[in-house]
């Protein structure tokens, strides 16, 4: 989670029983409703997250498969993309 604009995001996720990893993300707003955010490019869960100047950056997390995610995705202010990097995992 992190706060981006004035409004909490929640990044991705897992159902209860880890059968499903979400690229989901919702926006708890200043009117304290949940919105749609734009989806992630993969399904993470437990990834990392930061917030640098309009843009927002996920790093790792894990998939289906309990494998950890070498990749860093960043929101632009219109949508996410992966960034051609890979972390040292």
């Amino acid at each position: 989670m992190v706060l981006y604009e004035g409004s909490y995001v929640v990044i991705g996720g897992t159902s209860s029983n880890s059968s499903e990893i979400y690229s989901s993300c919702e926006l708890w707003d200043q009117e304290s409703t949940w919105k749609k955010f734009q989806p992630l490019c993969k399904g993470r869960k437990n990834p990392s997250a930061s917030v640098y100047g309009k843009n927002i950056f996920v790093f790792a997390g894990t998939n289906t498969q309990k494998v950890i995610l070498n990749t860093i995705e960043k929101y632009d202010g219109t949508s996410w993309s992966i960034i051609e990097t890979w972390l040292p995992i």
